[in-house]
């Protein structure tokens, strides 16, 4: 039955023709895409260029499919196989089965030419071959069994004027044409509509207009599986609806199946998890904040307390998951105010022998009521930032984030959509624990034989995982991300060896030294470096978050900003720098 159906693929131009329309755009499009790789050199632009046109394959796969059975219909030829013994369920099974051989050839070229490309560029982390194939395997092949079902149902079920109209109209919700719908009347209304939106659009990739953050790649975090896993098994059950399949007991199995997949994937999306939007929905960067601080008061109040130790338990997979338990300095007060962002819900919070406390939360701000002798205070959250991410695909967590309860009220932005690094003067000894797939890194020291467990004392507990690794040496302590990039390469010790120089040439404080050995270095990401940290540098107690500049001006101007901001503070460093820009742009 299937080389019958290949036959009348061919034969059939009304079919065949658009197909091979789309072939040529998709292979076009991964060759075109080699000529802008040879001038930037940037793997993630590539592969996102490699998704581009599955709005497109989604149209044609559609308008195909639904031609492919429609034509059964128009010459009859469904009424004399349907007579014979399973007749129908052989023509769905096998035109079906031709049709994935599109979506299939499809994520093969595509995932062919970004393996080429890998190598070319001279990449050593095998992990991003994996994200390529999950990226591909998502997009390309699940998301074009959807239009082919689609096809499938609206040939079986409804009429070519009707069958039209309603394709048309998924194909406008799917796309971003229909964007401006959610957009106006989440703005009217101050409704997440957004999320209606998001139910039918994240079946294909989204932002592929915006930059690309290396340390994270391109979106597939597992909340989209869900989604695309949850239509295709849904529309499976109405396609084992439509097959006759004589055997009662093994199509109440599969149509048990396929729904209860359905069910635990629709769970799984609304259950949501940690993921990045940067266009104009409530959720997006640079809305989600924005509208939070506008109705919400920050403040800034000196602890009455001191933390001794952390003992952080925290999971990450769709989201962080955190058990934080603090050990205090003193026992005796009637409140214990802490900074912990409003995007980490508080579940519960204990005392050392597991009695709950009571507790008052407004927004950024939670205060713990003492009990007279409160030595720990254990506090149950879980939650994401729009900007610090923490899920199954990468994180970014700075210790300057309040993404663990730090002692007394801080402010966390100062124009509403970036975050302020909190300054926390003196250092605190930290235990942390991180349960993940991933590999993690952090500033802290990590215990041997632990896979993700951290120990020492530090002001600024960073984690982060990622597309990164350690381009640590007997000298520096360095962790680089491995995706290259436009304008992004590995920082390694021949780099820092440079900026410790100019640093040195520099440097008139005899007695304050500024040595990048007793510093962890991290590169620094796009989302840290355009939402948090001023000129994309910060200098810690013991951490620098860097990036690598390309020419020795701009090397001198890191160490310059290191050395200032070692003088004067962050904060009062940042304040100058705005001043000082300022200026120069009135003159």
């Amino acid at each position: 039955m299937i080389k019958q159906n290949l036959k009348l693929f061919f034969k059939t131009k009304i079919i065949f023709i658009p197909v091979i329309i789309l072939l040529v755009c998709f292979l076009g499009n991964l060759v075109y895409s080699c000529y802008s790789f040879s001038l930037n050199n940037d793997v993630l632009i590539y592969l996102k260029n490699s998704i581009k046109l599955c709005l497109l394959s989604f149209v044609i796969l559609c308008f195909t499919s639904y031609e492919f059975f429609y034509l059964y219909k128009r010459c009859y030829i469904d009424e004399a196989l349907y007579s014979h013994k399973n007749g129908k369920t052989r023509i769905l099974t096998s035109t079906v089965t031709v049709l994935l051989f599109i979506p299939a050839l499809e994520f093969f070229s595509a995932f062919v030419f970004n393996f080429v490309i890998f190598l070319s560029s001279g990449m050593n982390d095998y992990s991003y071959l994996y994200h390529i194939f999950s990226v591909l395997f998502l997009y390309v092949f699940l998301g074009g069994i959807i239009p082919i079902l689609l096809g499938v149902f609206f040939a079986q079920k409804t009429k070519r004027i009707v069958s039209y109209a309603l394709m048309a109209l998924i194909i406008f919700l799917v796309s971003s044409t229909s964007d401006f719908i959610p957009g106006g009347l989440s703005q009217v209304t101050k409704i997440n509509f957004w999320e209606a939106k998001y139910f039918l659009a994240y079946i294909l990739p989204n932002d592929l207009e915006w930059y690309i953050n290396h340390d994270y790649g391109m979106y597939a975090e597992i909340y989209r599986w869900n989604l695309i896993i949850f239509w295709i098994s849904l529309l499976s059950f109405l396609f084992f609806k439509l097959c006759q399949i004589k055997k009662t007991a093994l199509k109440a199995v599969l149509l048990s199946l396929t729904l209860l997949i359905s069910t635990f994937n629709l769970v799984g999306y609304f259950y949501g998890g940690s993921h990045i939007e940067k266009g104009a929905q409530l959720d997006s960067i640079s809305m989600s904040d924005y509208l939070f601080y506008t109705e919400n008061e920050q403040k800034n109040q000196d602890p009455d307390f001191e933390v001794t130790s952390y003992d952080m338990d925290l999971s990450i997979y769709r989201q962080l998951d955190a058990e934080v338990s603090m050990t205090l300095s003193d026992t005796g007060l009637e409140y214990y105010n802490f900074t912990l962002y409003h995007g980490y819900n508080v579940l519960k919070i204990t005392d050392i022998e597991g009695n709950a406390l009571k507790y008052n939360r407004e927004g950024d701000y939670v205060t713990v009521i003492g009990n007279g002798n409160l030595q720990l205070i254990s506090i149950k959250y879980s939650g994401y930032s729009p900007i610090l991410y923490s899920n199954y695909q990468a994180c970014s967590l700075p210790g300057f984030f309040a993404y663990y309860p730090i002692p007394g009220f801080h402010k966390i932005t100062g124009d509403y959509t970036t975050y302020n690094p909190i300054e926390i003067k003196s250092g605190t000894e930290f235990n942390i624990r991180v349960d993940s797939a991933r590999q993690f890194y952090s500033n802290l020291d990590e215990v041997k034989n632990e896979k993700n467990c951290f120990v020492g004392v530090t002001s600024y507990p960073t984690l982060f995982s990622g597309f990164y690794k350690s381009n640590s040496s007997d000298i520096y302590k360095i962790y680089a991300i491995t995706v290259k990039g436009w304008g992004l390469s590995e920082i390694d010790e021949e780099y820092i060896d440079e900026i410790q120089k100019y640093i040195n040439e520099l440097d008139n404080n005899s007695s304050n030294k500024l040595n990048l050995k007793e510093y962890t270095i991290i590169q620094i990401n796009e989302m840290l470096s355009s939402n948090c940290i001023y000129d994309g540098i910060f200098l810690g107690d013991d951490t620098v978050f860097i990036n690598k500049a390309t020419d020795e001006e701009t090397k001198k101007q890191v160490a310059e900003i290191l050395l200032a901001q070692r003088d004067m503070g962050y904060s009062k460093y940042v304040e100058k720098a705005v001043v000082d820009s300022e200026s120069i742009n009135d003159n």
